[in-house]
């Protein structure tokens, strides 16, 4: 199971950890365990909260020390929806796991008292389904948000990153599965990436 497509601070080290029995606990549909399937489409509370579980279980194998406050806002009245299951869980571990590293950073740089947190969320929005996935790490500057996507690019030091994980979120959402994903931040307060998700639409897995 290679969910995540870069070596992430937090987390990917941990999917290779927790895969052989997770794995064994999925259907030959391939579906996460835990995650249900209704009808003709597919459970995106359910996806959401088990790819949360899997990140911040996956941070805390890498480095004990590490917390923080999962806040969840799943809007139990979203219907089914079609997509790519493992591909989405790629999408929202990548955007998990860099929440992880924007709080732990901005703990490095502020006093104490400061309390990290990632705050996800799953709406209902008529012909689509809206995830939002907030932290109060770090922040980007302005200069560098339009770049997030674009292939090698990366904010993280030489090492940390090989800028792609943004950049392959960007065609599942987009291209793949027809959607939209925005990103919102201040620089030492938040950043808010908004994905955006059609109801309905044919499609297909990557590769």
């Amino acid at each position: 199971m290679q969910f995540l497509p870069e070596p992430l601070p937090y987390s990917s080290r941990a999917v290779v950890l927790l895969s052989p029995p997770i794995r064994r606990s999925w259907p030959d549909s391939g579906l996460p365990f835990g995650v249900a399937r209704i009808g003709a489409g597919w459970h995106i509370n359910a996806l959401v909260d088990e790819a949360l579980n899997l990140a911040y279980h996956g941070a805390r194998a890498q480095d004990q020390s590490f917390n923080i406050s999962l806040e969840r806002e799943l809007d139990h009245s979203i219907a089914r929806i079609e997509l790519v299951p493992q591909d989405m869980t790629r999408v929202f571990l990548n955007l998990f796991a860099n929440g992880f590293y924007a709080v732990d950073k901005r703990r490095l740089e502020v006093e104490d008292g400061f309390r990290p947190v990632l705050r996800v969320a799953a709406l209902d929005r008529g012909d689509d389904v809206e995830i939002r996935v907030r932290d109060n790490g770090s922040g980007i500057l302005p200069e560098l948000r339009d770049k997030l996507f674009q292939p090698f690019f990366t904010t993280k030091p030489t090492g940390e990153g090989t800028g792609l994980g943004l950049s392959i979120s960007y065609d599942i959402i987009t291209q793949q599965h027809g959607g939209t994903i925005e990103v919102d931040s201040m620089v030492g307060e938040f950043t808010e990436f908004t994905i955006r998700l059609p109801r309905s639409r044919r499609v297909q897995p990557q590769g």
